[in-house]
């Protein structure tokens, strides 16, 4: 497929496939480029064309053939007309207060042009042409000034930097932005976006705006690992032992599980993360300690809610790391009414939390919401799910632009998030900030 920027040959063959009604991916491959290019082209560079149709003056009025302005009792009075909707001199637009601007629906979707639309002879709104003469003069002019300085024009700069801050003030990302509201609305890519921002483009967006582009702090290298003191529970299930047992089962799904912890104190709640590695959707659930018997309590619940084969279906492999909270997995791996083994449990190496790192990478979504340091006691399990449909809701690149949640529907259907008080928030509704809980 080339990579060249396309010529007025090629422009000429968008428009002859326009014409005909051709869809973008048979015009792309006649050009030998990607459909996304042809529907990028169609949509910068078409021409607006104010003109009537067969018998008909150009009228946009939305209330031309219901106005009340008729038989020549209109509001100007040297209209001769007896009808608003035969009027050739737009005097609706200048003098009628009830005017209303009609568009056609039909150029909010493909093609985008009215090239090839059948109604085009008898239509009289306003029509969008794509001529390949004007594109190619667009386009030489654009690539002369694209080195001067930037592409993007005031106007539009002033209108996507109103919806990124929209976007950034509910702690989502230009990734999440630009899938939520459309890659087509948009225009540029992330990357594009992001340099613009650190170039000052939009008005009151900096850097400092943004989720992840801040400064960290060099972590300090503790002299003393923190290592399980009872290590028996180690024995047969060591990272090692987890690495053979994925040698024999590669098919098989991992969980990786964690404790968050907000202040630090006996009396402080903390927070039990489970995080599905194969579909990035995480659980949490907030516990009144740190402590092993809380732990084991969470998947009790989670073994009555779901019932032995979905929570074996669910949990087959659980990673996690030397955490005393985690010293006691054989209620976590049986059914202690029947002793059916459900699950198997697998511990890193001491100080190797990278061996679980999907799940110290999801961390940091919810520390947008619990900033570190804050204590969790105001908060109820209800607070908790809602802050994770928010974060399961939230678009990923990893996922070609898709939630968690959405893919782990697919994969388990969502009889199982309901149960698990798991729901879908729509894209431009997700909120990454403390302001949620709070």
């Amino acid at each position: 497929m080339s990579k060249t920027h396309l010529t007025l040959s090629d422009r000429v063959r968008i428009q002859s496939g326009l014409d005909k009604s051709e869809s973008f991916k048979k015009i792309a491959e006649a050009i030998g480029k990607d459909c996304t290019t042809v529907s990028r082209e169609v949509r910068n560079h078409f021409v607006v064309e104010r003109t009537g149709g067969l018998g008909k003056g150009y009228n946009d009025c939305l209330n031309k053939y219901s106005c009340k302005a008729t038989n020549g009792e209109c509001v100007n009075d040297k209209c001769s007309k007896t009808t608003c909707r035969y009027c050739p001199s737009f005097c609706m637009t200048s003098l009628c207060p009830s005017y209303v601007r009609e568009k056609c629906v039909k150029l909010k979707k493909p093609p985008y042009v009215c090239n090839g639309c059948p109604s085009r002879p008898n239509c009289n709104l306003e029509k969008h042409i794509y001529r390949p003469q004007k594109a190619q003069a667009e386009y030489e002019h654009t690539l002369s000034g694209c080195r001067s300085g930037f592409v993007i024009g005031e106007d539009e700069a002033m209108e996507l930097g109103s919806t990124l801050k929209e976007g950034l003030k509910k702690g989502q990302s230009v990734y999440h932005i630009i899938k939520s509201v459309g890659e087509e609305a948009v225009g540029y890519s992330a990357k594009t976006i992001y340099t613009y921002i650190d170039a000052g483009v939009f008005e009151g967006i900096g850097n400092l705006d943004l989720p992840r582009k801040v400064r960290y702090k060099k972590r300090k290298k503790s002299c003393q690992q923190n290592v399980k003191k009872d290590k028996a529970c180690r024995i047969g299930r060591t990272y090692a032992d987890y690495l053979a047992f994925r040698q024999e089962n590669p098919d098989v799904v991992i969980v990786e599980m964690d404790t968050v912890e907000g202040k630090k104190g006996v009396e402080e709640k903390c927070l039990l993360t489970i995080h599905f590695t194969n579909c990035r959707l995480m659980l949490a659930f907030i516990r009144d300690r740190n402590s092993a018997a809380s732990v084991v309590e969470v998947f009790d619940r989670l073994r009555t809610l779901l019932g032995n084969d979905t929570y074996a279906r669910l949990f087959p492999v659980l990673v996690t790391d030397n955490g005393g909270e985690f010293s006691d997995p054989r209620p976590i791996e049986m059914d202690s009414r029947s002793g059916e083994i459900l699950s198997q449990v697998f511990y890193c190496d001491p100080g190797q939390s990278q061996q679980k790192g999907a799940c110290e990478n999801n961390h940091e979504l919810i520390r947008r919401v619990i900033p570190k340091g804050k204590s969790m006691n105001p908060y109820t399990q209800e607070k908790i799910d809602l802050m994770m449909s928010h974060i399961n809701s939230y678009l990923r690149a990893e996922l070609g632009g898709r939630s968690p949640y959405d893919v782990f529907s697919f994969m388990y259907g969502t009889n199982i998030l309901d149960k698990l008080s798991i729901r879908r928030i729509e894209p431009s509704e997700v909120v990454l900030k403390p302001s949620l809980l709070d």
